[in-house]
């Protein structure tokens, strides 16, 4: 059975939360203007990460013949899918 994730609330801290729900418009809007600012550095911190994207190109590598493989039996089981529905079965 696939784990679930947990919703997106749920990760926020109640303490977080609080602090949040203390905050007028103009304190809300720079928190979001500042939390996108930490978004963006960390992405980029994660394209920047050599060790990561050498990984990454590892695991790329590694999949290739899976990956491969299962894009040749999907389009075949839709081809005989197709076929199928042609035929009225």
């Amino acid at each position: 059975m696939p784990k679930q994730k947990k919703p997106k609330s749920d990760i926020v801290n109640e303490e977080f939360k609080s602090v949040v729900a203390g905050m007028a418009g103009p304190e809300l809007k720079e928190k979001v203007v500042n939390l996108s600012k930490m978004e963006g550095e960390i992405l980029k911190a994660r394209a920047e990460d050599q060790e990561l994207n050498e990984t990454k190109d590892a695991l790329k590598e590694m999949t290739a013949p899976y990956s491969e493989a299962l894009k040749k039996v999907r389009a075949e089981r839709i081809y005989v899918h197709t076929v199928l529905e042609e035929r009225g079965k």
